[in-house]
């Protein structure tokens, strides 16, 4: 059986080849790609990760064409997502309660390099499977990124009347505001230095937009969501009240992951700073629903769709058109 994948060649080159599947085992399925989303991750392997030619595409909403003859959990016909990190359920913190805390990760998962999610099929073993039937295809391709917006909602720990503000609306910053839009009756403030963005935000909840931090002013916070460069953390902890979190996700591979903060500032105001990672990949039931309620509004959210064979356009669009591009959706 034959697909077309797409892979990143060279930094920023793309190249859209046909690959011979190999044969599914006992616990794997073979899935037809319905649609992926463009990750911030996926630009990232494309400029700095990438030593050699690369799959990509993890985003994915697929329908199920064959499974092994150990799977249970799925069934041909389903329409699946897929948690791109799993949780291995043996070691001492699956054990004790703990998964998201789980290192053992097992060896097969979704990543391969010969097709991911930008491509016509793929195969991927049945945990990582989870199936969306009740859901249309283009609010289930947000279920892997929606999973780390609320990752990082849980991180901060949002009581009913927190004072927010959440730095960046790109897909993770604009899922996190519609979360947060539902745990706290305080005020919800955004920065981001797009226009679009900042007009998207009010519509989904935001109380107060700003396009840089400079102009936010005096005004402090019981919870600060960082999803834009971690370089911003220093100006973050200067908006956060005492005894406030500052929660951050997110790398620059470009630059590298040092920052300079000012302990004394954190220290003897009792704030915490705290790291979320969505890696294993959880919570999928939860955003399921949240997708399916529009507490969370895919169409707020994905901004263009192309074709597969349309790849340097979709890949374009997140590289040179921020102004207007959020997430972008490639359809095989």
């Amino acid at each position: 059986m034959k697909s077309r994948s797409l892979f990143v060649t060279k930094p920023y080159n793309y190249e859209l080849k046909e690959i011979d599947m190999p044969e599914i085992e006992q616990d794997e399925c073979l899935l037809q790609i319905i649609c992926c989303g463009i990750c911030g991750y996926d630009l990232e392997i494309s400029g700095y990760l990438a030593d050699n030619p690369t799959a990509l595409g993890h985003e994915y909403v697929a329908k199920v064409l064959k499974v092994g003859g150990a799977v249970t959990n799925v069934k041909v016909g389903d329409q699946v997502t897929a948690e791109s990190c799993m949780a291995c359920g043996f070691c001492d913190d699956c054990r004790n309660g703990r998964p998201d805390l789980c290192q053992s990760t097992p060896k097969k998962n979704i990543w391969n390099n010969y097709a991911q999610g930008f491509a016509d099929y793929t195969i991927a073993p049945a945990k990582a499977l989870v199936v969306c039937n009740d859901l249309d295809p283009m609010d289930a391709v947000l279920s892997e990124p929606c999973g780390v917006s609320l990752d990082l909602v849980k991180t901060a720990d949002l009581d009913l009347t927190d004072d927010v503000l959440i730095v960046g609306q790109g897909p993770i910053g604009s899922m996190a505001l519609q979360i947060a839009a539902h745990k706290t009756v305080g005020k919800i403030y955004v920065v981001d230095r797009h226009e679009k963005r900042r007009e998207i935000a009010l519509k989904n909840g935001a109380s107060v937009v700003f396009s840089s931090m400079d102009d936010i002013g005096e005004v402090k916070f019981n919870k600060v969501l960082l999803t834009a460069v971690p370089e911003l953390l220093p100006e973050c902890i200067n908006h956060t009240k005492f005894g406030g979190y500052v929660c951050f996700l997110g790398s620059n591979f470009k630059t590298g992951g040092v920052v300079a903060i000012d302990t004394h500032q954190v220290h003897f105001n009792k704030l915490q700073l705290r790291a979320s990672h969505a890696s294993p990949a959880m919570y999928f039931p939860q955003v399921h629903k949240l997708l399916k309620t529009k507490a969370v509004k895919s169409e707020t959210i994905i901004t263009h769709v192309y074709k597969l064979e349309e790849y340097e356009k979709a890949f374009g669009e997140l590289l040179h058109n921020k102004d207007n591009a959020i997430k972008v959706v490639i359809k095989p």
